[in-house]
């Protein structure tokens, strides 16, 4: 029998023979993996805190119907790997599937009791049987009440022994079926008792009591509704459509005194239409908004007739102009609709899909694009930093920005204004998006670090992209342009469709086996012509490039090219991260708050419980700079199953600047001073021609070195190059080590130890 997890559950619970089980105990006590992997799930089990998996959940190990084949061995056998591996690195999945596993075998293996006095309560819930009288009862009722009366019924709903089978008891189909007997009907029956009255249980009469809350609150919201409903439909007073309709007429214009009233009975023929009052051509003028007051504001009285408003409000108007607009000036003679816009900034309103709850009604009617809600200056006023843009938001994404004061990383929230001058950070996991202007949105994809500048003197978006991926669109503005930043190298792109998208990747390629403080990185920039077509220009003096959609616009330093984007990277498809990872960054969200530097909040989470949260929280250190955590987990045998991804984040901080590749060396040298010259050069990697000449030698040697850091970092040069494992484990025994590396030492023996195709600026791996 082969040794998995689910044999390895099916021996812990008991439930195999006994030469299974004798021959699944030899291969767990032969091997250190399967012992440590019982006490994992004897551990994990037992940690009442450990939390569980959502029930609604979704993906290979969220979803509760896989696991439940996977229990019942009807889950597809290529999918049993991929479930079996979430188990082994995550504690909470691996509880969950041998809890499970353990209450199914203790529920299949064992029979359920029912408690006698249980079995009596439910036998007494019913109506009593009042109606029916002692001539009513017919043979097989007899029979029965002589059966339950003489104390012959057993716990398990037989008679005894020697009584008739339960389908010998029970009438044929086609006879009549006797009513039920009860308990009541039984004390009838026996001389000396009299029957009692039927009591209802506490927990029925619950059910019974009448719930008047639900009512109430059904009517309060039926008569808020109803009153929104009615004031939407004009104000409370009597020009109301309601009261008009129930009878009380229009409301006046305005109110006139008793001397205008008479005015105008007594000398109506000599009127001219010009002077009459019922010919005004005015607006009808409410008693409830701005435009009152502009209109009273604006126009002067008639002769001889006084048109005080009852509410007066120009005043109030006059004391607090609209935010952002000049006051009307009553003798100016131009009209409303042709006054000069105000030469001076505008404050902006915000968009309508604000997550603070503002509608489109806060903005003017000229303004329907959400990009274009933002101000479009285009330099910087005296040096003071201007603004660019705003973040939005989406589900738990958000950028971090950097506090140029105490210099340390805060979360950004949604609807935060963004400015000329901000750095701005992505964290691994995480997809915030930001709007420019104009017409322009960025959606980050992982780490990535960013500048913000101001807009150019023609108004084109621009940002400085340090190292990172993100997805640029035109929130549905043809035309747009974007001018790009992207190392030394400045870009400009324009997107010839409304519906227009691309993808951009920048990174510093290291080639193995440099050194990143000597050694010089190549900048490497590919852009992606997701939906529509762009135009891009390699400098803002250089002739457009048309790239059309599946196209790829590729860039090593001097060197350009467009070609086919054949299969689109995993980053792009939305794929490449696990549904372990997505969860850890869901979790993680929850504990990095705006008020709080997030670099505390994220050494405290380097210590949570779960080893994915572990995990995302030291590489997210990381892309801050600080590279503490990182370096510690590679000697930390809980983090075994991150040891590859935090070797590749390893590989990427060394490879953004030599500053950063120094901060990295200096971890090394504070925690592990022993080795940690060795250490940091097993980072570098090791060129094809360097493991001809003998570093495969060296890599195949420090599978069997004392310290477990150097052990990790060895065996991630091996498990790249060739693509293999051989079963070997750096956290292993020595004993069990021993006989792994004799694998590893044929194939260097048969000069094996190569890579099939050497990763290049352009590979997908870096």
């Amino acid at each position: 029998m082969r040794l998995t997890l689910r044999t390895l559950l099916a021996y812990l619970d008991n439930i195999l023979d006994e030469k299974d089980a004798a021959e699944l105990r030899q291969k767990i006590e032969s091997s250190d993996f399967a012992k440590g992997l019982v006490q994992r799930v004897q551990s994990a089990s037992a940690r009442t805190r450990l939390g569980a998996p959502s029930v609604t959940g979704k993906g290979m190990g969220m979803d509760p119907n896989t696991v439940a084949e996977y229990l019942d061995n009807a889950l597809p056998p290529d999918r049993v790997p991929d479930l079996e591996r979430i188990c082994l690195e995550s504690d909470v999945h691996l509880a969950e599937v041998a809890s499970c596993h353990q209450i199914l075998a203790i529920v299949l293996g064992e029979t359920a009791h029912v408690d006698p006095g249980l079995r009596e309560r439910i036998y007494r819930i019913g109506a009593p049987d009042t109606d029916r009288t002692d001539t009513d009862r017919t043979e097989a009722d007899d029979g029965q009440q002589a059966v339950v009366a003489s104390g012959q019924m057993v716990p398990d709903g037989t008679s005894g022994t020697e009584g008739p089978a339960l389908d010998d008891v029970h009438p044929s189909p086609l006879a009549p079926v006797p009513p039920p007997t009860t308990v009541a009907s039984i004390r009838r029956r026996i001389p000396g008792i009299r029957p009692e009255k039927m009591q209802v249980p506490d927990y029925l009469r619950a059910g019974q009591r009448s719930n008047w809350k639900p009512l109430v609150i059904t009517l309060c919201l039926a008569f808020l509704l109803s009153a929104v409903a009615l004031r939407a439909m004009g104000p409370f007073d009597r020009s109301h459509p309601l009261l008009r309709f129930a009878g009380g007429g229009p409301a006046p214009v305005a109110e006139l005194d008793s001397s205008a009233r008479s005015a105008i009975v007594d000398e109506t023929p000599a009127l001219d239409p010009e002077e009459d009052p019922s010919k005004d051509s005015r607006p009808d003028q409410r008693t409830d908004g701005p435009a009152l007051a502009d209109q009273t504001a604006e126009q002067p009285d008639d002769e001889g007739i006084d048109t005080d408003v009852t509410h007066d409000p120009p005043a109030v108007e006059e004391d607090q102009p609209a935010v952002g607009v000049q006051d009307p000036d009553p003798t100016d003679p131009m009209d409303d609709d042709v006054r000069e816009a105000p030469d001076f900034p505008v404050t902006t309103p915000i968009p309508a899909d604000a997550a603070d709850g503002s509608t489109a009604d806060d903005q003017p009617a000229e303004q329907s694009d959400l990009a274009e809600t933002i101000p479009t200056t285009p330099q910087e006023v005296a040096g003071e930093p201007v603004e660019v843009g705003f973040v939005k938001m989406k589900d738990q994404h958000f950028p971090l920005r950097i506090d140029h004061g105490t210099q340390k990383w805060y979360r950004l929230p949604a609807r935060s204004k963004l400015s000329s001058g901000d750095h701005l950070r992505i964290l691994p996991t995480f997809q915030p998006e930001i709007v420019l202007a104009p017409g322009v949105q960025a959606t980050f994809a992982g780490a990535s670090s960013v500048h913000l500048t101001a807009p150019t003197s023609e108004g084109d978006a621009t940002l400085t992209m340090d190292y990172g991926r993100a997805f640029f669109s035109t929130a549905g503005v043809p035309g747009a342009r974007l001018r790009l930043t992207l190392g030394d190298r400045t870009c400009v792109v324009t997107f010839l469709d409304a519906a227009s998208e691309i993808a951009v990747e920048t990174r510093n390629f290291l080639p193995l086996g440099a050194n990143p403080e000597v050694d010089s990185t190549q900048r490497v920039i590919r852009v992606f012509a997701v939906i529509g077509r762009i135009e891009w220009q390699d400098d803002p003096q250089a002739s457009p490039v048309p790239v059309a959609d599946g196209q790829v616009r590729v860039l090593v330093d001097t060197r350009a090219e467009t070609i086919s984007a054949g299969e689109l990277p995993s980053w792009i498809l939305g794929n490449d991260l696990r549904e372990i990872d997505r969860s850890a960054s869901a979790i993680l969200a929850n504990f990095l708050v705006a008020d709080r530097p997030i670099s505390l909040s994220l050494r405290e989470r380097t210590q949570d419980r779960r080893t994915e949260i572990r995990a995302l929280a030291a590489v997210s250190l990381s892309q801050l700079d600080s590279h503490e955590a990182l370096v510690a987990e590679l000697d930390d045998q809980r983090q075994r199953a991150h040891w590859s991804s935090s070797f590749e984040a390893l590989r990427h901080a060394i490879a953004r600047s030599p500053e950063s590749a120094a901060a990295v060396r200096e971890e090394f040298e504070r925690l592990f001073p022993k080795v940690a010259d060795q250490a940091y050069r097993l980072l570098f990697g090791f060129s094809q021609q360097q493991l001809v000449e003998g570093a495969d030698e060296t890599l195949v040697g420090l599978l069997d070195h004392p310290s477990l850091c150097v052990r990790v970092l060895a065996f991630e040069n091996l498990r790249r190059i060739t693509g293999m494992t051989l079963l070997y484990r750096p956290e292993s025994s020595e004993e069990l080590r021993r006989s792994r590396v004799r694998g590893w030492r044929d194939r260097l023996d048969n000069r094996t130890i190569l890579f099939d195709m050497p990763p290049t600026a352009t590979s997908e791996e870096w």
